[in-house]
């Protein structure tokens, strides 16, 4: 799209592809090894079959972590908003660790005594009913899918809230699957 937040995104974007190509190229010359995220995806099957998907998972997990966490909290903000007898629970567990004191200097010098084992489990729910991420795959040759045609080298997009909120649902059901030319 041409207006300059776009074109402010698409110039970093390109500085973080050629970050990651140099730092792949660094590594498969030198032959380090950081058992990392990135030396895993290296070694992996995918980067073996499409090099080019390495960045697609380099930077997907850079855009996603943001935006998950933001949506997370909110969506568990949310979620125990609409249900006060949760969230009093939720309070009393932390007032009952130390996590809530009466000041930031109380709760500085004495920090929580155990994890908040419910918030902990709202959080996971949230992550799990709210996910705000998208799996992208081409596809590997013609097909079909629920009467869907699929070309190759098309990329498929699957919301995964979609499969996560009904475990009935199917993916083509309401128009799950978008194909993008």
């Amino acid at each position: 799209m041409p207006f300059a937040p776009q074109r402010r995104l698409e110039s970093s974007m390109a500085l973080f592809v050629k970050w990651v190509s140099e730092e792949i190229a660094i590594r498969k010359k030198s032959g380090e090894k950081h058992d990392d995220y990135l030396d895993r995806l290296l070694a992996s099957e995918v980067a073996a079959a499409n090099p080019g998907e390495v960045y697609v998972h380099i930077v997907n997990i850079l855009l996603a972590a943001h935006t998950n966490t933001a949506g997370t909290i909110m969506w568990t903000l949310y979620e125990l908003a609409r249900d006060q007898a949760l969230q009093d629970r939720v309070r009393q567990e932390l007032v009952a660790n130390g996590a809530i004191q009466p000041t930031i200097d109380d709760m500085v010098a004495k920090p929580p005594t155990a994890k908040p084992e419910l918030l902990s489990a709202c959080i996971k729910e949230t992550g799990r009913r709210y996910q705000a991420l998208f799996v992208f795959r081409k596809a590997m040759r013609n097909t079909e899918f629920e009467g869907y045609a699929v070309k190759r080298n098309e990329m498929i997009v699957i919301p995964m809230a979609a499969l996560l909120l009904d475990d009935k649902m199917q993916m083509a059901d309401a128009g799950f699957i978008i194909i993008m030319n």
